[in-house]
């Protein structure tokens, strides 16, 4: 993520820090549940191959399970991200600041940084 040389980056000295949690989230976010969504296409296919009623309910219910943890895991980190964007705007004010870059609290902008 590049910044304005003039801007204080939203997470001050753990930049680095939170860049690696936002890179977590994104691959959270797309490409666990996209494997999840694999392995249920796979169970489907030995399903088609060996049509037994036992591997059918087995199948029926890991699908179901893998399905739910796909839409789970892909909605938390959206969810997250809107909790912090409403927060965003009611972040508090530190008066007793000495550092004029560091008169507003932050943690809200560097929690909507890393969601994003």
């Amino acid at each position: 993520m590049f910044f304005i040389l003039d801007e204080e980056p939203p997470c001050g000295d753990f930049q680095f820090i939170a860049n690696i949690i936002s890179y977590l989230f994104t691959f959270v976010k797309y490409v666990i549940p996209v494997a999840l969504i694999i392995l249920a296409v796979i169970d489907v296919v030995k399903v088609v191959i060996n049509p037994d009623d036992k591997n059918k309910k087995e199948a029926g219910s890991k699908i179901a399970k893998r399905l739910i943890y796909a839409v789970v895991l892909f909605l938390v980190p959206t969810l997250a991200k809107l909790v912090f964007m409403a927060l965003d705007g009611n972040s508090p004010t530190d008066y007793n600041s000495k550092n004029s870059a560091y008169d507003k609290v932050s943690i809200w902008k560097c929690a909507n940084n890393i969601f994003n």
